[in-house]
């Protein structure tokens, strides 16, 4: 019809409009996944699963430590040029909250290792660990049973009985004859207790043994039996260790007085009753060791606290990792392989020199005893 105005919908036209959008819509998702790996090859996921709320949250310094080493490593270059991006999840002091934690972390960020503290948390991780294939190192664990026939799990603590053999020492000098033993009855007391009669009653020496419900310090058994012992060795956890120090002292026992490496954490130490204690301890709390002081005042100077070892372990095992990946590959497998290659480390928990193949990143400990309210270090270290 004359005069009349066509549109062509479906023209040639059109279809180089049509054309046109989809090239820049594949040209914008090219650009989109371009950078989205050039920032992921430029980073280096560690996610961390810590009990930041609950009845164990005092382990917050542990995140803090850790973030504090990551922003020191991330300015002086990183890893291989590559920056370290934390995460940080809280379990609420809860096994079951790590594991859907976990689950969590490995679908929505992608790391390339995690890390977890205590016992009973990193006891459910580890087979998870293992069957998503990503390293996992453990803080603040002291059972062994985490990395015990694990690929693919380490943990940066001493076993239960670590420090036996200072306490041994101490005995040996006083001539304890008969000991006395206060143990909660979790694995961590009863392995220490264990291993602590094996060795003292091989060497001919006798044991007098008490047992108390962890965390129920107000069941604990009649004193009675020990009152005649020459020492008392106290196995419990660094909060209950004062109560359990007052009990002793308020039976009226005279003789000496000894606990296992929790009574190397001030909350343990800080108080009258602790006086005269022996305990193994790392060298972090020694005054005249640098490594230790140097972390503790960065620490206080940021978040206005005071840190303790299994702090200054969080601390580290950034450093550890940032000298174990200066080379080699930085996929989950890479890191594992340079994880089994072993080290040697100072840093501020102490020195150490850890062998190829082994899980078990332990400290170096020392004999020390309460004096006026601190750790006083001996001549002598494990």
């Amino acid at each position: 019809m004359e005069g009349s105005k066509q549109h062509d919908f479906g023209g040639r036209g059109s279809s180089r409009v049509v054309i046109v959008v989809i090239l820049a819509i594949v040209v914008v998702a090219a650009v989109i996944f371009i950078f989205r790996s050039s920032a992921e090859n430029d980073e280096l996921t560690f996610a961390a699963i810590f009990p930041l709320t609950g009845n164990v949250s005092y382990h917050k310094a542990l995140a803090e430590a850790m973030q504090l080493a990551v922003e020191e490593v991330n300015e002086s270059g990183g890893i291989q040029g590559r920056r370290i991006r934390l995460v940080i999840a809280d379990n609420a002091s809860k096994p079951a909250n790590a594991v859907k934690e976990f689950h969590r972390l490995l679908k929505e960020e992608h790391p390339d290792v995690m890390f977890c503290s205590l016992s009973s948390v990193s006891a459910v991780l580890a087979p998870l660990a293992e069957e998503n294939r990503i390293p996992l190192i453990a803080l603040v664990t002291s059972s062994p049973n985490s990395v015990k026939g694990r690929k693919w799990v380490y943990k940066f603590y001493n076993n239960p009985g670590s420090g036996i053999p200072i306490l041994l020492d101490v005995l040996h000098e006083q001539g304890v004859h008969v000991l006395g033993i206060i143990n909660q009855d979790d694995a961590f007391g009863v392995s220490y207790a264990n291993s602590l009669v094996k060795i003292f009653e091989k060497d001919g020496g006798k044991t007098v043994r008490l047992q108390y419900p962890t965390g129920h310090i107000d069941a604990l058994p009649d004193l009675s039996p020990l009152m005649d012992t020459d020492a008392i060795c106290i196995a419990a956890f660094a909060g209950a260790l004062p109560a359990l120090y007052k009990a002793v002292r308020k039976a009226g026992y005279k003789n000496q007085l000894l606990a296992s490496i929790s009574g190397a954490l001030p909350t343990a130490w800080r108080n009258k009753d602790a006086e005269g204690v022996f305990v193994p301890a790392p060298f972090y709390y020694n005054e005249r060791f640098a490594p230790g002081r140097s972390f503790m005042e960065k620490f206080q100077n940021r978040y206005h606290s005071e840190p303790d070892h299994n702090a200054a372990t969080a601390y580290d095992i950034i450093y550890i990792m940032k000298g174990l990946l200066r080379t080699g590959p930085l996929d989950r497998p890479g890191i594992r392989q340079s994880l089994e290659n072993g080290f040697s480390f100072t840093g501020a928990v102490g020195e150490m020199n850890i062998p190829p193949g082994q899980h078990v990143f332990d400290f170096p400990l020392s004999k020390t005893q309460v004096n006026n309210g601190n750790l006083e270090f001996k001549r002598w270290r494990e």
